[in-house]
């Protein structure tokens, strides 16, 4: 699954205090919220459905608590499967609540890097480039003056030599 990033503004005592799994950008601190698609794609269906959810007890509290119907009929007047309905929706949306609690732990904080910190990142890296590129160079060039030098005092022991055998002779 592909990563996402949510902007937020999240309460600073959120669940979201887990590490990012390859440590990208991972801060205690940020200002945003990553995670995989398939998550955030999971949360959005578990607010879609507490939503809905909390509409039907909305239009079920309303047609049976209705000032008006309970004054004529009494609070007795109440319709005992409604109330059960109720139970079992009040149930149902703390279990959505759960389960988005529990998905939003599969998401961690994070600070995205500026614009300005990746471009000199950018440059320090090709000054560093550039310095290595100049310091082998140099180093080709002390070399070649190590093999000429090297060279010279070869030929300069064989001159001597040969002056010490003629001087022997």
């Amino acid at each position: 699954a592909l990563p996402i990033c949510v902007d937020s503004s999240v309460e600073e005592n959120s669940a979201l205090e887990a590490h990012a799994p390859d440590g990208s950008f991972a801060n205690k601190n940020g200002r945003h919220v990553i995670g995989h698609i398939d998550d955030y794609g999971a949360l959005k269906q578990q607010i879609l459905e507490g939503k809905v959810l909390i509409h039907k007890m909305e239009s079920l509290m309303q047609s049976n608590l209705n000032i008006p119907f309970l004054e004529i009929h009494g609070p007795k007047a109440l319709d005992y499967g409604s109330i059960r309905k109720l139970f079992s929706s009040t149930n149902t949306l703390h279990k959505i609540l759960e389960e988005s609690t529990a998905l939003l732990t599969m998401f961690w904080r994070a600070s995205l890097p500026d614009i300005q910190s990746i471009t000199q990142q950018k440059k320090e890296d090709q000054l560093k480039k550039e310095e290595i590129l100049n310091l082998q160079n140099k180093l080709s060039e002390q070399q070649c003056i190590l093999q000429n030098t090297v060279a010279r005092l070869r030929n300069t022991s064989r001159m001597k030599e040969n002056t010490e055998q003629i001087g022997r002779a």
